[in-house]
This record gives structure tokens, C-alpha cells and sequence, in this order.
């Protein structure tokens, strides 16, 4: 919640095998209106058809749901465009107070092991953040520089303290966001 004065959006990650699984009830509440991108990572392992779906539910006023694979780069050349597109009047205010190219900021947020690392290596084009296929990597935020214009905080994942259904728990595990002894 602190760290939330310091950006102009948010980029949250989900993992598009397990949309509502792998969305933080906590997250959501925290971020308040702030606007939002999210991103469905990992969408060529998903089925499209529900991918759609679970796209067009999370679309609304504040935030613009895009389906994305930090792996193969595939739809994060829309990332940028959505940011800008949010934050179209904050944009408009500094280009008429002469601060036109102004950098972005924008928090990267979402359980652990769901591509948040892999999403700023992606766009920076290089390995700026250490990534490994497991939970619990990043374990400090740090402020990460792009060629997109914007600047990203990439933020440890969090999992809520209890998930009060199993299925979402067993989805987690299966998924790799949570060690597979808890």
C-alpha cells in the first residue's frame, strides 16, 4: 500500500491456466481505483476460448485485461499502448504543463512464480532481474528502467494468509506458485 503513492498504475499478473486462483483477494483490495493492466501470463498454456472469457470479466472501467506469455513475448507489445491508454489524461497533463515524454510508473504485482520477473526481463530485452522456476526469487522491490518509457517496480509475490478453498490451494501447487510441500 505504500509503494502505491509512488506509481501511476499497476501491471497485475495472473496465470491465465488459473485466472481467479491465482488473483490475490488482498491485491485487489490494496490497489483501490489505482489504474490497472492485467495481464493473463501464460496464455499459449491455457485454452483460448476460456482465456476470452476470463478476459472480458476483468475488463472494466479501470482496468484493461491482455492476454500475454512472458516466455515467447506474445502480446506484450500491447502492454505499453494500455498503459499509456489509462493514463491518457495524466499524459495529457503533463504535456501541457511542457513535460511531454515524461516516464511511467508502474507496479508490477501477483503471486509468486507467475511471470513478474520474467515480464520485466522480457521487455527490457535482458536478464535485469535474476528469474527461476519456482516460488519466492524476488525478494526485495527494485526499480527496473524499460524502452518503453516506463519505469516498473517489481515487487515480490504475495499469497494471501489463508485460501479459504482447497481447490484454489491444490491450482496453486499444481501451478508451482506455492512449494509443493505446504
Amino acid at each position: 500500500t505504500e509503494n502505491l503513492k509512488n506509481v501511476d498504475a499497476v501491471i497485475e499478473l495472473l496465470d491465465a491456466r488459473i485466472p481467479y486462483s491465482s488473483r490475490n483477494p488482498e491485491i485487489k483490495k490494496l490497489k483501490e481505483r489505482k489504474p490497472t493492466v492485467m495481464l493473463l501470463n501464460k496464455a499459449s498454456l491455457a485454452d483460448p476460448d476460456q482465456s476470452a472469457r476470463w478476459q472480458k470479466y476483468y475488463t472494466s472501467e479501470e482496468t484493461v485485461c491482455l492476454l500475454t506469455d512472458c516466455a515467447t513475448g506474445n502480446g506484450l507489445n500491447r502492454l505499453s499502448p494500455a498503459i499509456h491508454d489509462i493514463l491518457r489524461e495524466k499524459v495529457e497533463r503533463y504535456e501541457s504543463k511542457g513535460m511531454s515524454g515524461r516516464r511511467l510508473k508502474a507496479m508490477i504485482v501477483g503471486i509468486p512464480n507467475v511471470g513478474k520477473s520474467s515480464l520485466i526481463n522480457r521487455i527490457t530485452g535482458s536478464k535485469k532481474v535474476k528469474v527461476e522456476n519456482r516460488p519466492g526469487v524476488t525478494l526485495n522491490k527494485q526499480w527496473v528502467s524499460t524502452n518503453i518509457g516506463i519505469d516498473l517496480m517489481d515487487m515480490p509475490g504475495v499469497l494471501w494468509p489463508k485460501f479459504e478453498d482447497n481447490i484454489i490451494g491444490q491450482n496453486l501447487a499444481f501451478t508451482g506458485a506455492i512449494k509443493d510441500d505446504i
